[in-house]
């Protein structure tokens, strides 16, 4: 009797927890809906697509057409003119363009002819006369400099004549010798380049005396304004003493 009163209180609650556990499932699980196999999944996706694009108006800003003339599709035109339709002119080949350019009014700034070219070329609105440069002779191994013919630089003098002016001169310019001068009885005199030239290129060699003009013999060194020369002194005057109460000095390049 025991044992059975154990089976059947078994039994209640064995039902109970089945009623239980059905009862929780069909109430908070989720259904699961299976769609048949055989759906066009693709055509679906278009047909939504579609839907989705055509539920969408485009934002079309607004044209003032009584100002701005515009196209069926609402496009803006550019020339202002209705009655435009397209270039009424051709193509032009570049050989025709040349050939109008050559026939325009407009005048040829540099017009050169072989007379032109023969003429001489003056560098200096000082210079009286026409000047022949002379091209620049770069001497062989073994071979003399003295054979050369030296390098044409325009040039001038200055002489100082008191010590106030030369010390001036010195606080501002480079000299590539200072010789001790007694301003009662000498002057100094420099070259200096009446070009774009340097004075370095110009050195004094001596002076002559010839009654009471000095003749004052200087070399031109086209090495001082090389690049690569390190010894270079391109931007120095060169000095040299004379002897007061002259009447005229003149230039004398020698080789």
């Amino acid at each position: 009797m025991k044992y059975k009163k154990i089976y059947l209180i078994s039994l209640v609650l064995f039902v109970l927890i089945i009623g239980v556990y059905y009862f929780i499932e069909n109430k908070y699980s989720s259904k699961t809906v299976v769609e048949p196999l055989d759906k066009d999944y693709a055509a679906v996706a278009l047909k939504q697509a579609q839907e989705a694009m055509s539920s969408v108006k485009p934002d079309i800003p607004k044209v003032d057409t009584d100002t701005v003339e515009v196209y069926e599709t609402q496009a803006i035109k550019l020339v202002k003119n209705k009655n435009f339709v397209e270039v009424s002119e051709k193509p032009v080949d570049p050989m025709t363009q040349l050939a109008e350019l050559a026939r325009s009014k407009n005048k040829v700034y540099v017009n050169l002819s072989e007379k032109d070219l023969n003429k001489k070329i003056n560098l200096y609105d000082n210079i009286k006369k026409s000047e022949k440069i002379n091209t620049i002779v770069v001497p062989e191994m073994g071979k003399e400099v003295s054979s050369l013919t030296p390098v044409y630089a325009p040039c001038d003098y200055k002489v100082f004549k008191s010590s106030s002016e030369w010390n001036a001169f010195l606080a501002h310019n480079k000299v590539k010798d200072k010789p001790d001068t007694d301003f009662k009885k000498e002057n100094i005199l420099i070259i200096v380049s009446k070009s774009e030239l340097s004075p370095g290129i110009f050195n004094i060699d001596s002076f002559e005396k010839k009654e009471k003009n000095i003749i004052v013999k200087y070399r031109v060194n086209v090495l001082e304004i090389a690049e690569d020369n390190p010894d270079s002194q391109r931007n120095f005057y060169s000095v040299i003493k004379i002897p007061k109460g002259y009447d005229k000095i003149e230039l004398k390049q020698i080789q």
